[in-house]
Parts: C-alpha cells; sequence; structure tokens
C-alpha cells in the first residue's frame, strides 16, 4: 500500500483514502490530477520542445515592441523634461518593472505552517490561527494590508506578525516580538470553511467557548466571560464545579496573568464588611502567594450585588503555583456574598510585575461582564 503524508496533518495515510482519517483533509480531490512518474517524463520532452518554441516566438515580438516603444519614449520624455517638473516625471515615465498586485480576495485562503499550525486568512478581513496547544488557537483575530506586507494580530500570543507579498503564495511571517520566532506558510488548495467549523473546546466543565473566541463562565448562578486572551490549559480543576482558574501566558513565559474563581473556600457571613473582608483576602491569597498585602477594601458593585475589592501589592508566588516561583505578582481579589445560597464567591486575579507586560484591563472586563443566570 502506497503511502504519503497528509498534506494538513502530516500523518501518513494511505493514497486510496478519499479523506485523511484524522483531520478529514480531502485527499481524493488533492490527488485526482496529480500525474505520474511515467507519465511526467513523456510530458517532459514535449514540455521542453514547446517551452524552447515559444520562447523563440516571444523573443521575436518582444524585440519588436521594444523598437517600437523606444521611438515613442523618446518624443514623450522630450515633451516632460521640457513642460512638468520633476514630481511629475517621476510618475509619468514608463517602468519595465511590474509589481504583483496582491489583495485580500487573493490572499485569504488556509496557509500550512511549521508542525502543522495553519493559519487562514479570510476575506472579510479575520484570520484564525490553530497550533497543535489549544492554549495558542486564536480565532477571529483581525489582518489588513499595508503596502507589499500582510499583518495579522494574534491576540493570545499578544504580537503582531507580518509577511511580504512579494513570496505569495509563500508568506514568512516574523514578529519585532519576542513571543513569535520567524516561520514560513504556505497557501494550500483546500476549503476554508471546513476548517472554519472547527470546534474550539474549553477543558472546564463549567466554561464553554464563544464563536469570538471568548471564553463563558458560570459559576453560583453568576456567569463572566473572559477576554480572547485567556485560555483553559487541562488542570485538576476542570471538573470542579466550586474553582476554576484560567490563564493568560505568553509563548515565551516571560508573563503570565491568572484569574481563579471559587465559591467554597471562605465562610460566608451576613455582615461582610471591609474589615473582614480584608481577612478573608489574606487568608485566601496566602494558599496563592506568600505574605500578600493588600490595600483596604471597598465597595463595588457586581452583576448588581454588592461586593468589595482590594489591590494586592507586590506579593511572590510560591513553589506549586505553575513555574513561577519568586516572581512578584499584582492584582486584585473581589468578594461575592450571594445571600441566595449562603456562599462567597472569590475572584483572584494577579499577574507577574516584574517580567515584560503588566496589564490588569483584563480584571475589569471580566467584572463588567458579569451577570445573574436566568
Amino acid at each position: 500500500m502506497y503511502l504519503i503524508n497528509c498534506p494538513t496533518c502530516g500523518k501518513r495515510i494511505s493514497v486510496s483514502d478519499k479523506k485523511c482519517p484524522y483531520c478529514g483533509f480531502e485527499l481524493a480531490d488533492f490527488l485526482r490530477d496529480k500525474p505520474s512518474n511515467h507519465n511526467l517524463k513523456k510530458r517532459n520532452i514535449f514540455l521542453f520542445s514547446g517551452i524552447l518554441l515559444t520562447f523563440c516566438i516571444l523573443c521575436t515580438i518582444v524585440i519588436s515592441v521594444i523598437t517600437y516603444l523606444g521611438d515613442e519614449n523618446i518624443s514623450d520624455n522630450s515633451i516632460i523634461s521640457d513642460t512638468y517638473p520633476d514630481d511629475f516625471k517621476k510618475f509619468n515615465t514608463k517602468s519595465s518593472a511590474v509589481s504583483p498586485i496582491i489583495n485580500t480576495t487573493q490572499l485569504a485562503g488556509v496557509y500550512m505552517g511549521d508542525e502543522h499550525a495553519m493559519l487562514i486568512l479570510s476575506d472579510d478581513g479575520t484570520a484564525h490561527y490553530y497550533s497543535n496547544e489549544v492554549a495558542y488557537t486564536d480565532i477571529n483575530c483581525s489582518w489588513d494590508i499595508s503596502e507589499s506586507n500582510v499583518n495579522v494580530y494574534l491576540e493570545k500570543i499578544h504580537c503582531t506578525i507580518s509577511a511580504d507579498t512579494a513570496s505569495y503564495p509563500k508568506l514568512i511571517f516574523t514578529s519585532d516580538s519576542s513571543n513569535w520566532e520567524s516561520e514560513e506558510y504556505e497557501k494550500v488548495d483546500v476549503d476554508p470553511d471546513s476548517y472554519l467549523k472547527r470546534t474550539i473546546v474549553t477543558n472546564d466543565h463549567s466554561a464553554y467557548m464563544l464563536s469570538d473566541g471568548r471564553l463563558h463562565y458560570e459559576i453560583s448562578g453568576l456567569s463572566f466571560i473572559l477576554p480572547k486572551y485567556f485560555c483553559d490549559t487541562a488542570d485538576a480543576l476542570d471538573s470542579d464545579p466550586h474553582s476554576s482558574i484560567f490563564i493568560d501566558v505568553d509563548v515565551t513565559m516571560d508573563f503570565t496573568g491568572t484569574v481563579f474563581f471559587n465559591d467554597n473556600l471562605t465562610t460566608y457571613s451576613e455582615d461582610l464588611s471591609s474589615e473582614n473582608a480584608g481577612d478573608i483576602f489574606i487568608s485566601f491569597a496566602s494558599r496563592f502567594v506568600d505574605n500578600p498585602s493588600f490595600s483596604k477594601p471597598e465597595a463595588v458593585t457586581v452583576a448588581g450585588l454588592p461586593a468589595y475589592k482590594a489591590y494586592l501589592k507586590n506579593a511572590t508566588y510560591k513553589k506549586s503555583y505553575y513555574s513561577f516561583v519568586g516572581y512578584q505578582s499584582n492584582g486584585y481579589i473581589v468578594i461575592i456574598p450571594k445571600n441566595d445560597i449562603k456562599k462567597n464567591i472569590i475572584i483572584f486575579f494577579c499577574q507577574t510585575s516584574d517580567r515584560k507586560r503588566d496589564d490588569t484591563d483584563g480584571f475589569y472586563e471580566i467584572l463588567e461582564s458579569a451577570s445573574i443566570l436566568q
């Protein structure tokens, strides 16, 4: 049985398969017009003869055209030189260099990269980036063309990648960010719709992915929407209905941001105040960071419910907290008393403060997205 590598997923498959059993790639259509080696040799003999004859004819035509245009240019350039300023001449003299016209319609399609990474450029200006790790699957990004470059902004990796369209249908994407290494992508003749239907999932039983790549999360009758750059990796809390953790981490591990939800690690109190909220915050955060220090809790409203918020100042990650032991972290913590179920919902957001990126906007987006489930 003759085996080949699947053009999309790279797995070894049989040429007799109509579709790749691993990724569903339409193999039959891809191979249908491929010539055999025997036929290819015969065709090459005739092809060479045809090319030689065509070349001779084209040379004759080109020489004739150049002779004609040369006479015309003498007349045109003399008029421009005598009558118009230099700026006008720059745009009106004939040039032998013709740049290929690249537009969004021409560039749109599916591009395969190293290690089976895939980039889909849609003609509506949205891009979709898939890699082997679901953490770096980024859907509904934006892309555009400026001058001769195609630019794609990848939110989860926090960088813009660019490629010169002169090498189309191959695009070598580079970036000023250390989060991206130079990588070549080549356009493949496959239907992008079949890949856009690929389901992006979350491991957490209490969350699901929205169509735009954001995460919808529910806990104790409240729902929250996490910004696109937060992702959910497999962890021990995925099946726990009382706790969940989501991360924002760049690929070079120079930055991490985490948001932790819980509704069973604190004692519910009907007379919650700024003072006892502070004690709860320190007790809770001590599980993750050493010697946490918070600002005085202030009253806030989350999904119409009274709550308390405090700022975490320059704590350090504990050894068991990912691989960021010793890194300083800043962040926020919020406690939301749910009187109807006699529970406190804690939201703990912390991020490295001595690394390359320090941004707490995502925390406020999460709080503002909160709503009560009906």
